[in-house]
């Protein structure tokens, strides 16, 4: 019996560029320990340590906790990575988070990319390119300064 393999058709990638004003260890940390991730991004989470780490974040919105959960898989010193395993927004599960660090004099330039979305129209999808202007917004404040924006 032949099989057919259903086309989940293109796939699309949300990129941001930072040039930031700090040391990549204060970079890398902001993405690796509980104190990091509660700075910048979420207050509310369960932030596990190294590779094959689960973290799980969690947001009151208007009332309600909306929850992602995520596995560590690739952590180094250039590189951090995550896998969407479970979130609220329907878009999420099974897409990747990857920031990748490079040092330029004293400043950090990080490409940080969430890929594997199968489509780019739906309204959980804007408002997820949404959310990364202002968590991204919120990484580079918290990594320069010591305060983000986190939910």
């Amino acid at each position: 019996m032949r099989r057919m393999r259903r086309s989940l058709g293109p796939m699309t990638t949300m990129t941001h560029h930072l040039n930031l004003a700090a040391p990549i260890d204060r970079v890398r940390a902001a993405l690796t320990t509980p104190e990091g991730i509660a700075g910048w991004w979420a207050k509310d989470s369960d932030v596990g340590t190294g590779l094959g780490a689960r973290h799980e974040l969690r947001f009151d919105k208007e009332g309600r906790t909306v929850t992602m959960a995520f596995e560590v898989t690739e952590l180094s010193d250039d590189a951090v990575a995550w896998r969407c395993t479970d979130n609220d927004n329907p878009v999420w599960p099974g897409t990747t988070l990857r920031w990748s660090l490079t040092t330029a004099g004293d400043r950090t330039r990080v490409v940080f990319e969430h890929a594997g979305f199968a489509e780019d129209t739906s309204p959980p999808y804007a408002m997820t390119a949404e959310g990364w202007k202002h968590f991204m917004a919120s990484f580079e404040t918290y990594v320069e300064t010591g305060a983000g924006q986190p939910w």
